[in-house]
């Protein structure tokens, strides 16, 4: 009788484990098989817009390299809050993503309440483009360098204005930074968008922008628009004649304006690290590389880690940039 239930508690012991190697294996079969269905990538943009182009871009490469279809979901409103709330609400199993912008990094400083938490509730994934910020000037501003516009801006400064697409916006927030490190007074003039605004100072009711390449590059090379000066460390291929804020005297200026993908906390790190893998290697990929230099622009790239590095600087720098200017969005 002993022997009998020896072998009895032997074989249910074997048959318990047998049922939890076989639950650990289906599990880990799983999660080694990300992505196991579509992934929604959500972009805080409307369709056509500049970040939606690039999110479509990253979204059919890193489709092609999984063999799973990313559906590109336009959340438009409210300045990317409304996007990015519905990603931070999302279930964290690499399944919903977010692709955000610089605005990632300032609305923390601009807004007393979200409804979300960025650093609490989001995990940098990869790092997509940066686009340095230019200023832009109307051919009727008798301005052809930095420092010509803020001989005018100090001698006549009620007369120069600069296009914003409302406050806190990175044109606005570019246009405080320079006139806190010249002494000037540019006047920020607000519009819903940046379109109409570049339209008015084609046609000389305002003088200036400060703004990435992609709307203004054609402009100024069709001579409609003048380009003074880029930031970053380096002119860039598209505009090899237009210096630097650094060789312009400006060593301080050194905005820029960035993509990347987030995910909602707790994203499995598999997830994280195969979306990181697929958009660096969509970012090695000729026809992107070159859609981001024509337009000014520079691959990212990197690992999480790096990304997160970038974002908290990123955040750094914008936040000391808000709380000089005193603008909230409350």
């Amino acid at each position: 009788m002993q022997r009998r239930q020896i072998k009895l508690s032997i074989g249910a012991g074997f048959c318990a484990l047998l049922t939890s190697l076989q639950t650990l294996g289906a599990t880990t079969a799983q999660t080694a098989s990300y992505p196991t269905r579509p992934i929604r990538l959500i972009v805080p943009a409307g369709a056509s817009s500049n970040g939606d182009y690039r999110a479509r871009q990253l979204a059919q490469k890193v489709s092609a390299g999984l063999g799973q279809q990313i559906i590109v979901d336009n959340r438009p409103g409210a300045n990317t809050i409304i996007g990015t709330e519905a990603a931070s609400r999302a279930t964290a199993d690499g399944h919903t993503l977010l692709f955000s912008f610089h605005s990632f990094a300032i609305n923390p400083f601009l807004y007393g309440k979200l409804p979300y938490e960025s650093s609490k509730q989001f995990v940098p994934v990869a790092g997509f483009n940066i686009v340095p910020v230019g200023l832009f000037v109307s051919t009727a501003v008798a301005a052809n360098s930095v420092k010509d516009l803020i001989a005018l801006a100090k001698a006549k400064p009620d007369d120069q204005t600069c296009v914003s697409v409302g406050n806190g916006s990175g044109q606005h927030l570019s246009c405080h930074q320079f006139n806190r490190l010249t002494g000037s007074k540019v006047r920020v003039i607000h519009y819903k968008e940046l379109g109409q605004g570049i339209t008015d100072i084609l046609g000389g009711q305002i003088n200036t922008v400060f703004d990435g390449l992609p709307l203004p590059l054609p402009l100024v090379k069709a001579g409609k628009l003048k380009a003074l000066a880029i930031s970053g460390a380096s002119r860039v291929p598209s505009l090899p004649a237009l210096p630097t804020f650094r060789e312009s005297g400006l060593a301080d200026f050194d905005m820029a304006f960035w993509t990347g993908v987030f995910a909602p906390s707790g994203t499995p790190p598999i997830a994280i690290n195969t979306i990181n893998r697929e958009t660096n290697a969509a970012l090695k990929a000729h026809d992107i590389v070159q859609s981001l230099v024509d337009t000014g622009g520079a691959p990212l790239g990197g690992s999480p880690t790096d990304f997160a590095a970038f974002v908290k600087a990123q955040s750094e720098r914008w936040g000391a940039i808000i709380k000089d200017s005193g603008v909230r969005l409350d």
